[in-house]
């Protein structure tokens, strides 16, 4: 996907706005045709009434989600000094431990061996979703610290992955650390790096 950059930035608000209608009336249209193949809307009448008031709310779900959006800006990051110092190592020890526990909705139980086998799984419109990559030093929706964070804050409800709202900040921060370094050997710890990459 290419970058908007030479766009005036009222430009890229009107696609902007352009996305999120299609994203409003793709989310209307598939629940409704769930609903009909379900055997729930039996006349035209049902279902320009379901369409109706599921747009309704789906248009609520996206204000209240604006007025309460938490931008990157508004989080604090913490301080874990430069990849290779001993509290930026601790931190990503401390993700790494995250990452791999033993837990429901594990980070490992979806992205395998760290993403060398992922679990695939359909995403809600019926297409092949994988998991991300770790040893891959570009992540789909940015690697910036700040878009990861969000990322595992509110999961990617679409293709399944789940949400970590009982999880601290400074945890997903830990686990922020421990994904952006991951691609790279040398920031790792050396007792992470010998798990993360077992083969030298």
């Amino acid at each position: 996907m290419p970058a908007f950059g030479l766009l005036t930035e009222t430009k890229r608000d009107l696609l902007a706005r352009y996305v999120t209608y299609l994203s409003i009336r793709g989310q209307v249209e598939f629940e409704c045709l769930v609903a009909v193949a379900r055997g729930e809307l039996n006349s035209i009448e049902l279902v320009d009434s379901f369409g109706r008031g599921r747009l309704a709310t789906i248009l609520g779900q996206w204000e209240q989600a604006e007025l309460s959006a938490v931008y990157p800006g508004a989080m604090t990051e913490p301080d874990d000094g430069e990849p290779g110092s001993p509290t930026h190592a601790e931190a990503v020890r401390r993700g790494h431990a995250l990452f791999t526990a033993k837990t429901e909705n594990s980070c490992i139980s979806c992205h395998a061996d760290y993403g060398r086998r992922p679990v695939l799984r359909f995403d809600i419109w019926g297409t092949v979703a994988k998991p991300a990559d770790f040893h891959e030093p570009n992540l789909k929706g940015g690697t910036k610290p700040e878009q990861v964070f969000h990322r595992i804050r509110g999961g990617i409800p679409a293709v399944g992955m789940p949400a970590h709202p009982h999880l601290t900040d400074r945890q997903i921060w830990d686990l922020v650390r421990f994904i952006r370094a991951a691609p790279y050997p040398v920031q790792l710890p050396e007792d992470v790096r010998a798990v993360v990459y077992p083969n030298p």
